[in-house]
C-alpha cells in the first residue's frame, strides 16, 4: 500500500511538473534564465537516500522514460538522468550522516547536475537550443532546492515509514 503511495506521488509530480511547468517556466534576463519544476527528480533523491538507491534507479528509469515518451522526441535522455542522478547521489552520501543542510544541498547540485546532463545529451544529438552557460540552470536548481527544504519533513517521515533503513547500501 506504502508503495502504491510513493508511485503516485512519483506520478503525481510528473504531472504537476507538466501542468504547472507552463506558470514557473518563465524566462527572466531576456530569456538566459529560467525556472522549471523538477519535482519527480526532488523525490527521487529522496528515495535514493532514505529507502535505497536501486529502488530510486528503478523508478528514475520509469518515471524518465514517461518523460521522454510525452516531453521529448528523443527516447532515453531523461531515463538516463532521472535514474544516474538519485543513484550517484546516494553513493555520494553513503558515508554520512543525513542531515537536512546536506539533503537540500544534494537536491541543489542534483537538479543542476540533471539539467546540465540533460542539455549535454540533447547537444550531442543536435537537439540542444542555444548554448551552455553555467549560470542557466542555477535559478531551477535553486526554487527546486527551496521545494525540497519546503516538504522535507513530510517526505521524510513517509520514507522512513517505508525505508527498511537504507538497506541496500550495505549490500555493495
Amino acid at each position: 500500500m506504502r508503495w502504491g503511495i510513493l508511485i503516485g506521488l512519483l506520478v503525481l509530480s510528473f504531472i504537476l511538473e507538466g501542468t504547472i511547468v507552463q506558470v514557473f517556466s518563465m524566462n527572466a534576463w531576456e530569456g538566459s534564465f529560467y525556472i522549471l519544476p523538477r519535482f519527480a527528480l526532488v523525490l527521487l533523491v529522496f528515495i535514493s537516500l532514505f529507502v535505497g538507491r536501486r529502488k530510486a534507479f528503478l523508478l528514475g528509469v520509469l518515471i524518465g522514460l514517461l518523460f521522454d515518451i510525452n516531453y521529448t522526441g528523443v527516447i532515453g535522455v531523461y531515463a538516463f538522468s532521472l535514474a544516474l542522478i538519485p543513484y550517484l547521489s546516494a553513493l555520494a552520501y553513503q558515508y554520512f550522516q543525513l542531515n537536512i543542510f546536506l539533503i537540500i544541498l544534494t537536491v541543489f547540485l542534483s537538479v543542476y547536475v540533471q539539467e546540465s546532463i540533460t542539455f549535454f545529451l540533447y547537444d550531442l544529438f543536435g537537439l540542444a537550443r542555444g548554448h551552455y552557460d553555467l549560470l542557466t540552470h542555477l535559478p531551477t536548481a535553486a526554487f527546486n532546492a527551496l521545494v525540497a527544504l519546503i516538504l522535507y519533513q513530510p517526505i521524510t517521515r513517509f520514507l522512513e515509514k517505508i525505508s527498511d533503513g537504507r538497506q541496500d547500501e550495505e549490500r555493495i
